[in-house]
């Protein structure tokens, strides 16, 4: 916990690659409440950005703060087994000093659910999900994890693949969640609005 110009902040990291040596940084604003108690401290994609993201240009499908397969969450060992490297996972494309952009979520599977909290998607947009890999099945997209689909569609993916999704009308700060039920295995590279 960090106090920066009277604001206080929880610093935390996530596990990438199936390994306890490979972390991405994170960070988010704690509220403390006149008594001096902390409620716990929600993880979301917006860290240090003040408050939702804007539902403009495109951002890095690794900024996701729920990532979950279909067994659940799962402790890796310190080193990942050659099996569990096709598990679902934050990896990158480059090496650690590159930009933010090489990152991407890796081996999608059948029951994988991925979560970002928040955006402002007060004013419909249309939401562009880019893909690559070998997928048959469908997605579904819903403003809470498990909730109402406001979008469902059947889902091939063949190589690089892009999706258009129109998006409804929604809040100024709204969760988005992706699931996917089907046959194979992809990535998921950025999301963009337009």
């Amino acid at each position: 916990m960090v106090e920066v110009n009277g604001q206080w902040y929880i610093f935390y990291h996530r596990h990438t690659n199936f390994t306890n040596t490979d972390r991405q940084g994170m960070a988010e604003p704690i509220a403390i409440k006149e008594d001096g108690s902390i409620d716990q401290v929600e993880m979301t994609s917006c860290g240090l950005n003040g408050g939702p993201l804007k539902a403009e240009g495109t951002y890095p499908a690794s900024i996701c703060c729920h990532l979950v397969p279909k067994e659940g969450n799962v402790f890796y060992p310190f080193f990942a087994l050659p099996h569990q490297k096709r598990k679902l996972r934050i990896t990158q494309s480059g090496k650690d000093s590159d930009l933010i952009e090489t990152q991407f979520i890796q081996n999608i599977q059948d029951g994988a659910c991925i979560g970002y909290k928040y955006f402002d998607l007060s004013k419909p947009k249309k939401l562009k999900l880019r893909f690559q890999g070998k997928a048959d099945g469908s997605l579904s997209l819903s403003f809470q994890e498990n909730g109402k689909a406001f979008a469902l569609v059947p889902f091939q993916v063949s190589g690089e693949t892009i999706l258009e999704i129109p998006l409804p009308e929604a809040s100024p700060k709204e969760a988005l969640y992706l699931s996917y039920r089907g046959k194979g295995r992809f990535s998921f590279l950025d999301l963009t609005f337009e």
